[in-house]
């Protein structure tokens, strides 16, 4: 019995359709989002200059990164710079059998604590060059705020991904991401170092994960 013959699929010429390609538009947002990390870091609130719930936030990270302890007694100071002498002095602080401890939520110090160590780091390797720089203590604290803007900018792109995730469009996805990051307390959040960046950063990725896929 003959067997028909198949026709050659190889000869045959297929209209180009392009393959869906989200790589581009990833590209974009994580450049979008880098951008927003520097106005962040720029636009940032300086430690020393803040309200006394951030400086007893970022005594935590300095003080686990010096000492290696809780206690920070050594890093936490009065709006006037003074060190603590007085409990009163210092409302965002416990004071337990002679030592200060902060009361702020231990995500940021925690974020942040790479980047105190490499502060340090580098600030005195900047010290050995110029004795009389206060980059020992500038550097750590520089670094400590770009924690907090690069968690801004981790929030604008969960977002993203998120609308992505629900079917929205590359430019709406964009639009959302774009908008947490420029108009809402994000801004402000990222700005300083505080918890609420990290908090926010956490329940965006909770809700990116809870998202059917």
């Amino acid at each position: 019995m003959a067997r028909t013959p198949q026709p050659d699929v190889s000869a045959q010429t297929f209209p180009a359709y392009p393959l869906p390609d989200h790589k581009p538009g990833w590209r974009l947002m994580l450049g979008l989002a880098l951008g927003l990390a520097l106005l962040y870091f720029v636009t940032a609130l300086p430690i020393a200059k803040s309200d006394a719930a951030t400086r007893s936030a970022y005594a935590l990270t300095a003080t686990l990164a010096a000492d290696h302890t809780s206690q920070i007694d050594n890093f936490a100071r009065t709006a006037s710079g003074t060190f603590l002498t007085n409990p009163a002095d210092f409302p965002n602080a416990a004071y337990y059998q002679g030592h200060f401890y902060t009361d702020a939520a231990p995500g940021a110090s925690l974020l942040a604590l790479p980047f105190q160590q490499f502060g340090r780091v580098i600030g005195n390797l900047s010290a050995s060059f110029s004795p009389t720089s206060n980059a020992p203590l500038d550097a750590p604290a520089a670094l400590s705020l770009l924690a907090m803007a690069l968690a801004g900018a981790g929030v604008v792109l969960v977002v993203y991904a998120s609308a992505l995730r629900i079917g929205a469009t590359e430019i709406s996805s964009r639009y959302a991401a774009l908008t947490v990051g420029l108009a809402s307390l994000l801004w402000r959040e990222a700005g300083r170092f505080a918890p609420p960046v990290v908090s926010l950063l956490l329940l965006t990725a909770a809700l990116y994960l809870a998202l059917p896929p």
